[in-house]
């Protein structure tokens, strides 16, 4: 991926300069810079071309890493092109996930003339939820704090008996946590309850895992676990 390559275009991951003759973006415009969840983003651009506006046979919005965002329609005035998006037509293209207060992103428009050249533009916009310490995860506006499914950063996800403590995924139940380790104060430490709680091979001693049969079943064929030792 080129990027960003205004005025040129990318062409087999380079950026090349416009073809002689090529459409000229003489403008690309937003109507707002700063966008939040239920705004509708306008984009505006006039484009002209040296064989005559009629040469141009359109254009797209495009994401700098890959995907499409639309398609620009003419207007009433001749030269005159228009693409309307809103929150969730973004986040379909390039998922929204920003930190709280937000963040930028770019869009390429393209246009093209009838013999296939093309010229870009690119337009930056912050995109950020109405509450600016909340994160905008795809439609959602959370605190990272605290929210579940987004715990720290965006598509984070605590799990099931999981809890988010400023921004980090704890437990509430042993459960939560990998074999050898129990929920201590939200957050799973070393540790073990029983026998159960240890993996094969260990049993519980006065809370610690330690190295040793648990049971018959830890050892090998016609063996017994010695319960004073832990020794098959």
């Amino acid at each position: 991926s080129c990027g960003t390559c205004e005025p040129g275009v990318c062409e087999n991951g380079q950026c090349v300069d416009p073809a002689v003759g090529a459409p000229v973006i003489v403008s690309f415009t937003t109507n707002l810079q700063i966008m939040e969840p239920g705004d509708n983003l306008i984009f505006s651009a006039i484009v002209t071309d040296p064989q005559g506006v009629d040469d141009v046979i359109g254009g797209t919005l495009q994401a700098p890493a890959g995907g499409t965002y639309g398609t620009f329609s003419t207007s009433a005035s001749e030269g005159a092109y228009t693409l309307t998006l809103n929150w969730d037509d973004l986040d379909t293209v390039d998922p929204i996930a920003t930190p709280p207060g937000g963040n930028t992103r770019t869009f390429v428009a393209e246009f093209f003339d009838q013999s296939a050249n093309a010229t870009t533009a690119t337009a930056t916009i912050s995109l950020q939820c109405e509450d600016t310490s909340l994160a905008a995860c795809g439609n959602r506006c959370v605190d990272i704090a605290e929210d579940l499914e987004h715990c720290g950063i965006c598509n984070n996800a605590c799990g099931d008996d999981g809890i988010c403590v400023e921004g980090v995924c704890g437990c509430t139940l042993d459960s939560s946590c990998i074999l050898g380790e129990i929920c201590e104060n939200n957050f799973c430490v070393p540790g073990c309850r029983d026998n159960d709680g240890c993996p094969s091979g260990e049993f519980c001693d006065e809370g610690i895992c330690n190295s040793g049969c648990a049971t018959d079943s830890d050892c090998g064929s016609g063996e017994i676990c010695d319960q004073n030792t832990h020794a098959c």
